[in-house]
């Protein structure tokens, strides 16, 4: 079972019922964290002439973006993006991947968390990827 929620504004958090020995008995919870969360952000990026921003999936701890970090994916800056253009492009090519990706990922059991990393086992054969 994938529960959902949505927190406005700010990124997005979802609440997982997980029953991994190394999550909490009363589920994991994920954030998805993009560099242009909001539209300061994305100016920031595009002032500074980035060539990449991206985005995160990580755990929630008990800090701000501190959670152990479960898939990132880059995604190319283009000297003509807009804000408009660029929050897209983060969303359709990385944060509409990545995050399905987590919860399939912890969904069959493939992800632990020891000493504050992630270890994905995408081989089912023991052969961890971080």
């Amino acid at each position: 079972m994938v529960l959902v929620q949505v927190m406005e504004p700010g990124p997005q958090v979802l609440r997982i019922a997980a029953d991994h020995a190394d999550q909490p008995a009363d589920g994991a919870a994920l954030q998805v964290l993009d560099v242009g969360q909001n539209d300061a952000e994305i100016q920031a990026v595009l002032a500074r002439g980035a060539k990449v921003t991206g985005a995160t999936v990580h755990f929630v701890d008990e800090g701000t973006d501190t959670g152990p970090i479960i898939l990132q994916k880059a995604v190319a800056v283009q000297q003509d993006d807009t804000p408009e253009v660029l929050q897209r492009r983060v969303m359709e090519e990385a944060e509409w991947e990545i995050l399905p990706e987590a919860i399939a990922l912890i969904a069959a059991g493939a992800v632990s968390v020891r000493d504050g990393r992630v270890f994905i086992d995408r081989m089912g054969s023991g052969k961890e990827k971080r």
